[in-house]
């Protein structure tokens, strides 16, 4: 024979506030900011700046990036484009990634495609 227990009004009200004074009073919740904070900035610091580059090192930098682009060009793209409009494409696409809007919207783009393909109902006309 099974037993139900029940439970009143009166002690699940009290139940309920014992447990929003337990968890969600103001020390309990600047207690979990604090930890949440503490977990994405240690110490009050979410990263330290790089020494600024100096102008050769920039342009190494620049350069060993071009190259690196031009070698991942596709083979079969450079031969039916030739090389002259590979480079040229390669040179552009390492300008697009050089420039802040075009890189802050590619970023974008990117979040939102993943955002939508983990939560589709984003997608929907009534979201």
């Amino acid at each position: 024979m099974q037993t139900m227990s029940r439970t009143s009004e009166h002690g699940f009200k009290r139940t309920l506030m014992e447990l929003h004074l337990k968890y969600l009073s103001s020390h309990s919740v600047a207690s979990y900011i604090k930890f949440v904070k503490g977990s994405i900035w240690p110490n009050g610091v979410i990263f330290t700046s790089a020494a600024p580059l100096t102008r050769d090192k920039s342009e190494a930098l620049a350069s060993t990036s071009k190259i690196l682009l031009r070698e991942s060009f596709p083979d079969h793209l450079t031969a039916v484009l030739g090389h002259e409009i590979s480079d040229n494409g390669s040179d552009l696409i390492h300008e697009m990634l050089n420039n802040c809007l075009v890189l802050k919207s590619m970023i974008n783009m990117m979040a939102d495609t993943i955002l939508l393909e983990a939560i589709p109902d984003l997608d929907s006309p009534n979201a």
